[in-house]
């Protein structure tokens, strides 16, 4: 667990417990998906068996959880913001680093354009970090939703060097190899990526549990975007060389007007989490605390679709 969660559970008793649950379901909201082989009557008839189960008064509207996310100040230089922490096990030798750049644009321009440059810079990075340095085993770049903003990540864990040679080397990547990787595409190479992206996206789920998971993402987001591929290769299809070469400048390259960088270091026992930081680097003392200080990201919820328009 977190060690924020660990402390908090600390001044946990079992009295507070037993008064919690006594009131777990005293109100409540929930959303369901029933797909497979029924009819509409059998899914609400199913559903209404759920609600006369629980018996909760609804949370109304404003109570319901919202997003968590909180939208990462922009830094153009350095590391950006930096949490390092020691860890905790002391007979762990790795050390590991995650690099986040978050793009909180909602367009879908903007976020199928972050697609691309992870899965532009994705095989680079493995080879550069982990087949010719050698720096780790684990080593990749990666691309991730959430709640609204879209972020490229780059995570690197290893033995044979301490947290800060790995974080060194993560950004010397980022404004060096893939910098001029990006600068420097070819508008063939370009299509290639994108057309490769397209062909995953209009693939076919192969069973009923991926095709019910993709539908459940849509709901606990709130979107019900059902058509979400179909929306996603459009935007990948509209996308230019030009846009893309720039979102990387302005938000992952250093000095970019919209670079948001998080570096999260966890260094073993004995080793250092970072040299001297970079100027333009902010320390983060508690990500509580932080979390508190910055906006939250809203992603606008729709309705749910009518029942005869749902996927």
């Amino acid at each position: 667990l977190p060690p924020d969660v660990m402390e908090e559970l600390k001044g946990v008793t079992f009295k507070e417990l037993q008064e919690w649950t006594r009131k777990l379901w005293t109100e409540g909201f929930g959303e369901a998906l029933v797909q497979g082989n029924f009819e509409e009557r059998e899914a609400l008839e199913l559903m209404r068996k759920v609600e006369d189960s629980f018996q909760f008064k609804a949370v109304p509207p404003e109570k319901r959880a919202t997003s968590t996310v909180v939208e990462l100040p922009i830094e153009k230089d350095g590391y950006g913001l930096a949490l390092i922490r020691e860890e905790l096990n002391p007979s762990e030798v790795n050390s590991a680093v995650m690099v986040q750049f978050q793009n909180p644009n909602q367009d879908l321009k903007n976020q199928m354009a972050m697609l691309v440059i992870a899965a532009i810079i994705e095989q680079p990075f493995y080879q550069d970090l982990r087949t010719k340095q050698q720096l780790g085993y684990i080593v990749f770049a990666s691309y991730k939703a959430d709640e609204g903003a879209r972020s490229v990540f780059f995570t690197v864990q290893s033995a044979v060097a301490d947290a800060a040679a790995l974080t060194d080397k993560v950004f010397s990547f980022v404004d060096g190899a893939a910098a001029k990787l990006v600068s420097e595409m070819t508008q063939e190479a370009f299509s290639a990526f994108v057309e490769g992206l397209v062909t995953s996206k209009l693939q076919k789920d192969k069973t009923l549990g991926a095709e019910a998971g993709r539908h459940w993402d849509e709901i606990a987001e709130g979107e019900y975007k059902y058509d979400r591929e179909e929306l996603d290769v459009a935007a990948l299809r509209g996308l230019t060389l030009d846009f893309v070469k720039d979102l990387y400048a302005r938000v992952i390259k250093v000095g970019g007007a919209a670079r948001r960088p998080l570096t999260a270091v966890v260094y073993a026992t004995g080793q250092q989490g970072a040299k001297t930081l970079p100027e333009g680097t902010e320390l983060i003392a508690d990500a509580r605390t932080f979390r508190k200080s910055r906006p939250v990201i809203i992603v606008p919820k729709a309705a749910p679709p009518p029942l005869a328009k749902r996927a």
